[in-house]
């Protein structure tokens, strides 16, 4: 069952068939029979799935799962991030369930149009950190110093395309 948890955990927001699952499991296993792993997930899925664990589809979600070089999410959670309220940051993903962003990922989700590369992502969110548009801070004291503010629009951007990944908002 670890061997099928840590495959599951390892393509979260990337929907596998379940013999692709065994196959993941059974290379982690190599000693163990494909039948038996099978035998395990059998054993468990009811349970995973009505506890809310995982997730079954009859097709694969229009999602990627791996980060493209211009990043893209679709029209209307562009829309949605653009238009929500700070307090109701709320887009829909691609599987229809709401999806809350953190302040800087209405940022960055807005610039995923599929036109623009990670480094003018990158860039345009430091503009944002540099003019006070978004507001960095640590201990209570504002973030100015540019490498800083570079750094930090770089670690935000790659999580917060982490995080839309594994909840099926990228498309592209």
């Amino acid at each position: 069952m670890k061997a099928i948890f840590y495959s599951y955990i390892d393509n979260v927001g990337n929907p596998l068939k379940s013999t692709e699952l065994f196959e993941l499991a059974s290379k982690k296993l190599q000693k163990t029979p494909i039948d038996d792993i099978k035998t395990e997930f059998d054993n468990i899925i009811a349970r995973l799935v009505f506890g809310g664990y995982t997730k079954l589809f009859a097709v694969k979600p229009n999602a990627i799962f791996n980060i493209s070089l211009k990043p893209k999410v679709n029209d209307y959670a562009r829309y949605q991030a653009r238009n929500a309220k700070l307090d109701k940051l709320f887009v829909t993903n691609q599987i229809n369930e709401l999806f809350q962003l953190q302040i800087h990922e209405r940022y960055i989700l807005d610039l995923l149009d599929g036109t623009q590369n990670l480094e003018e992502i990158k860039d345009k969110i430091l503009g944002k950190l540099i003019s006070g548009e978004i507001i960095a801070s640590e201990s209570g004291n504002n973030i100015t110093d540019k490498i800083e503010l570079d750094k930090l629009a770089k670690q935000c951007i790659d999580l917060a395309l982490e995080r839309f990944k594994t909840n099926y908002i990228l498309i592209g």
